[in-house]
């Protein structure tokens, strides 16, 4: 018997925007993680952008600042960026002939400092070679998605251009209408349950690229980023916070399972903590949440009349404990 873990089969049919239930679901998650984190609107990327990830205001800086996001994070790649930035700023030329332990050094902040340098000097001296001199790629902003997705990753293949960075490139700085897996989007389109568990990710962001709607993708990726990183972590989800609940796989067998952190799970904030802890007053909505919620909890606080009529011995025996937020 083969110890091989047989991969799930692609219901081609099924990943489509013809598919009403498929297309409602999408609807339906856009609109829950709008409730829970606001909506976001993208906007033209500009010099001054801060978006490491593809927001950057020319084709290569987006591609280069990708690259520096790669397995790390947000402060370390965004760190490594302006430092990077700072000493060669659009001179691509001084990139290219630098010695290759000086870019080492300018991007050791993001971390994989040796990896990161001779990748994006791999990358300036193809487009060197290609463009007879040229290191520019502006010039994909005339060509088709498809066209531009084929040229990136075949020119700099073996250079770290894999389809979630060029994705990025392609949404974030040329305003096209694709859709990133990242680590984030990948664990919660499972979870949830808008594809099967075992997909790749490149398979994962083929499927559902291919069928979202594109008016809905830039929020959706934006937004299942910040509820991954907030709220549908990868150890502890806090599935109680979650407006997604009733309609999440992941969830609803969670909650069948009885595994679920505590069932006050919004409301756990509220538990009293040990006194060497720092406290604070318990605020009125948050009482009449916990009372609304679990009526058996009983949740008091401390009134202000209490406030510089006692002593502070008095106050320890008579004031209520308070709960810490």
């Amino acid at each position: 018997m083969s110890g091989k873990r047989k991969k799930p089969e692609v219901n081609a049919s099924y990943f489509s925007k013809n598919n009403p239930d498929l297309q409602a679901l999408y609807k339906l998650v856009n609109s829950k993680l709008v409730i829970m984190h606001g909506r976001r609107v993208q906007m033209k990327p500009t010099s001054k952008s801060n978006h490491v990830c593809g927001g950057q205001k020319t084709v290569l800086d987006a591609l280069l600042s990708t690259i520096l996001s790669q397995n790390t994070s947000s402060t370390n790649s965004s760190t490594a960026w302006r430092a990077f930035k700072a000493r060669y700023g659009r001179d691509y030329e001084r990139v290219r002939t630098a010695p290759l332990q000086e870019l080492e050094d300018v991007l050791r902040p993001g971390g994989m400092a040796k990896t990161r340098a001779r990748r994006i000097q791999e990358i300036v001296q193809k487009i060197h070679t290609f463009r007879n001199g040229d290191i520019s790629l502006e010039y994909l902003r005339e060509k088709e998605t498809e066209e531009i997705k084929s040229e990136l990753s075949s020119t700099f293949k073996g250079m770290g251009v894999g389809p979630k960075t060029i994705s990025c490139v392609l949404m974030f700085n040329m305003m096209r209408s694709d859709f990133p897996v990242d680590t984030h989007v990948h664990r919660l389109s499972q979870r949830i349950g808008i594809v099967p568990t075992g997909y790749s990710r490149e398979t994962t962001y083929q499927l559902m690229n291919q069928s979202m709607p594109d008016n809905i993708k830039y929020e959706m990726h934006v937004l299942l980023i910040r509820h991954g990183r907030t709220i549908c972590k990868a150890q502890n989800p806090l599935c109680n916070k979650c407006e997604l609940k009733p309609h999440c796989a992941f969830g609803l067998a969670k909650s069948k399972e009885g595994t679920e952190k505590t069932a006050v799970g919004d409301i756990e904030d509220l538990v009293p903590h040990p006194k060497s802890e720092p406290k604070r007053r318990v605020k009125k909505k948050d009482i009449k949440r916990v009372k609304e919620e679990q009526p058996e909890v009983k949740v008091e606080k401390t009134t202000s009349s209490l406030k510089g009529s006692l002593s502070s011995r008095k106050k320890r025996k008579l004031v209520p404990e308070v709960i810490e937020l």
